[in-house]
């Protein structure tokens, strides 16, 4: 019986970080837009009851709502799954700041060569605070 309390247990902490997780994605995608929610749900046909409700985490999306929205604020379907390339194996999702959800998007939204200069830069500037 407890290991099956721990798969439930373990089910909902996944829900939980994932729609935290895309509520990050969309609301940021809504500032950088600048759209509110009356205004994505007026585009979408999503109500906007439902809409705080993606906002807040307390709802996660189906893919078609996903799909509407992503039109809307210019990000890809792949912007609302965070990747294991996310997260640490030692450290939980949970653990990323918001603004480091948003370094993560942003740089993946650049080109090749701009991560290259990005990356380049990252690591001089590492190497040369710890020398």
């Amino acid at each position: 019986m407890s290991a099956e309390v721990k798969t439930m247990e373990e089910r909902e902490e996944t829900s939980v970080e994932l729609s935290s997780f895309i509520a990050s994605v969309i609301t940021a995608a809504m500032q950088r837009v600048d759209v509110t929610q009356r205004e994505l749900a007026e585009q979408t046909g999503i109500t906007q009851s439902y809409i705080s409700q993606i906002c807040s985490g307390k709802k996660i999306p189906t893919l078609e709502k996903l799909e509407k929205m992503s039109r809307i604020l210019g990000i890809s379907l792949r912007d609302f799954f965070p990747e294991d390339t996310m997260r640490a194996e030692d450290t939980p999702f949970t653990m990323l700041t918001r603004n480091e959800i948003l370094l993560i998007q942003f740089y993946r939204s650049m080109g090749k060569k701009q991560q290259k200069l990005i990356f380049d830069l990252a690591v001089a500037t590492i190497t040369r605070d710890s020398a």
